[in-house]
């Protein structure tokens, strides 16, 4: 990551500083990493934000669950470009009485 402190008027290349080094190029965490400083969104975080990320559990509890509302069975179709490494964008249309039409938007917590 380099900050361009100036860039000449008749010089080829700008002068910069740099930041620090994401890793070698190709890496997929590498890559993320440059996409997130790219658009100046944080990639390293304190160490209290990590611990706490840490203790957030990977499945949800019965009582979470019980607490929103399953849309599993209403279908969807996702909006997430073919590439995408998780499919969490989805749009749902659906008749409702009186002849009125929910449309659903849909992001997922994956």
């Amino acid at each position: 990551v380099v900050k361009v402190t100036e860039w000449p008027d008749k010089a080829k290349n700008p002068i910069g500083q740099v930041l620090g080094i994401l890793g070698k190029a190709g890496d997929n965490t590498t890559e993320m990493h440059a996409i997130l400083a790219e658009f100046g969104l944080p990639y390293v975080y304190p160490q209290s934000v990590e611990k706490a990320a840490e203790k957030i559990p990977a499945e949800i509890s019965a009582e979470e669950m019980a607490r929103r509302e399953d849309f599993r069975k209403v279908t969807t179709f996702t909006i997430d470009p073919k590439d995408a490494k998780d499919c969490d964008d989805a749009l749902s249309i659906r008749p409702l009485k009186d002849g009125l039409w929910e449309v659903g938007v849909h992001i997922a917590d994956v």
